[in-house]
């Protein structure tokens, strides 16, 4: 016998409803598991408690009564909920805090997606007339209103080359295969 099967058989054994060859089995079962006579001890305890208490006797027509409540009772639930005013389901209040999150939601979204396009044309249109900012860390070579570019005899470029080629490196620099 397994213990569900066990646990179904408690009842029958106790109202003494078993076949004599079930009845055997399940007091076998109850020799071999300890655990189990315990549950069946507690379950005829129950019984015996419940037997014991005192019976409660009401009037004659409590129960009409008491259908009549719960039938007031379901009658003005239905009352209240419909006479509730709700936009979509919510109530005025939480119907305007959703709406607020929701055109939040939006407008974070836009600015995630696009935030290259301005605000208002205000703030673009000063935005165009106002000088690039200078920065002062960006030193501005005074010019020379006297020289002329065009005019130099050598390019800038090739001084450079023309200096190392004059400098001797003879004592400072050792090759690798020297």
């Amino acid at each position: 016998m397994e213990r569900y099967e066990f646990e179904d058989l408690i009842s029958d054994y106790l109202e003494n409803s078993l076949s004599l060859k079930k009845r055997k089995d399940f007091e076998l079962y109850l020799f071999e598991n300890p655990d189990s006579a315990e549950i069946v001890d507690q379950m005829k305890n129950t019984i015996m408690q419940m037997k014991s208490v005192e019976r409660v006797t009401t009037s004659v027509d409590f129960m009409d009564r008491l259908m009549n409540k719960v039938q007031v009772s379901k009658n003005d639930t239905r009352q209240y909920i419909a006479d509730q005013s709700t936009i979509f389901g919510f109530t005025p209040l939480y119907a305007s805090v959703m709406t607020s999150l929701v055109l939040a939601l939006v407008f974070v979204g836009f600015q995630l997606f696009s935030p290259d396009l301005p605000l208002s044309t205000l703030e673009s249109s000063t935005m165009a007339q106002e000088k690039p900012p200078a920065f002062l860390d960006q030193i501005i070579p005074a010019q020379e209103p006297d020289s002329d570019l065009t005019a130099a005899e050598n390019d800038s470029l090739y001084k450079d080359k023309m200096d190392k080629t004059n400098k001797d490196y003879s004592g400072k620099i050792r090759f690798v295969k020297d």
